[in-house]
Order: structure tokens, then C-alpha cells, then sequence
């Protein structure tokens, strides 16, 4: 059997608040496809189209899970693989992180939690780059020891001050299967 790719999701906000994580997901997209992996997202704006652009600048592989059935007013420009699941944001979100071998968390809303939240429950490494504001910023203080979304300590999230850390971490870590 061929070897898999591993695959790194990278979540965030649709429009993110801090004007510098634009380009911080561009660099993040560019060193996950020279690190070799594939980059995963919910595939729609902000976060996720500058991470993709970033990925594919570099010649990097994208992929995108819709929540709608139409790519128009929902799909970024930067897909190379674009999933239309037409199954709503919750679905879409669970599919994105469960075809994931990591999680890169990059500032964040609502639904950013969520993913985190999911990340945990499905066992998958959740990294979050500090300092790029929204629940990135928020959530070691929420969490059991810093670093646990509950008492049973399932899996543990980890936390970096860069892109080249968080894409090593992966690196470094990669059970891919």
C-alpha cells in the first residue's frame, strides 16, 4: 500500500479580527506543502483561503469540505480538491477533523471552538499558535491544566509562538495511518 500524506487542518475565523493572521495562515499554508502534507480547511474565506493561497503558492495540495452544495459564495479560490457535502457547517467541521492527522488552530470564533472542541473528542492533536487573539488566546485558561478540554485528559492540546513550530510539531509527531 502506498504511503498516506499526512494531512494538517488548519482552522479559523471566516474574517478574522487581527489583520496579521492573514498572512500568518499565508505562511502557515506555505510550510505545511514544503513540509509535504496536505492541507485541509472548511475550505471558505479568511483563515482558510489565505492558508490555502499560501499552500498552493508553493505548489502545496488543498482540500476544502463545503458546507453547501454550490462552490459559488462558499468556496475559496485556492481549492484544489473542493468537497460539496451539503451537509451544513457542523458536518462539514467533523469531516474536516476527522480526515485530519492535525489540528493548527489560528485565533478564532464560535465555530473555531467548536473545532477544537471536536479536535478533542476525536483524539486528534490540536495545536494553537499563541498570540493571534480569539479563543487561540483564550482557551488555555478554559482548559483542565491548561491543556485538557476535560478531567479525563484524553489527549493533550499543545501550544506554539510560530508557524515553523506548529508544522515541526507535526512533523515530529506524525503517526500517520
Amino acid at each position: 500500500m502506498k504511503e498516506q500524506k499526512m494531512m494538517i487542518c488548519v482552522i479559523g475565523k471566516w474574517k478574522d479580527d487581527m489583520e496579521s493572521n492573514y498572512k500568518l495562515a499565508e505562511d502557515l499554508g506555505e510550510e505545511i506543502a514544503r513540509s509535504g502534507a496536505i492541507l485541509i480547511s472548511g475550505g471558505g474565506t479568511g483563515i482558510m483561503e489565505h492558508a490555502c493561497y499560501g499552500a498552493q503558492k508553493v505548489g502545496g495540495i488543498t482540500v476544502g469540505f463545503l458546507a453547501a452544495t454550490e462552490l459559488e459564495g462558499e468556496a475559496n479560490n485556492y481549492l484544489d480538491v473542493p468537497i460539496k457535502t451539503g451537509l451544513g457547517y457542523s458536518v462539514r467541521s467533523a469531516l474536516a477533523i476527522r480526515s485530519s492527522h492535525f489540528i493548527i488552530m489560528i485565533g478564532g470564533g464560535n465555530g473555531t471552538l467548536g473545532e477544537a472542541s471536536m479536535s478533542y473528542l476525536e483524539h486528534k492533536k490540536l495545536i494553537i499558535i499563541r498570540n493571534t487573539g480569539g479563543w487561540a488566546d483564550k482557551l488555555e485558561s478554559a482548559l483542565v491544566d491548561g491543556k485538557y478540554f476535560d478531567e479525563r485528559k484524553n489527549i493533550e492540546v499543545s501550544y506554539v509562538d510560530s508557524v515553523k513550530e506548529a508544522v515541526n510539531f507535526c512533523l515530529e509527531n506524525q503517526k500517520v495511518v
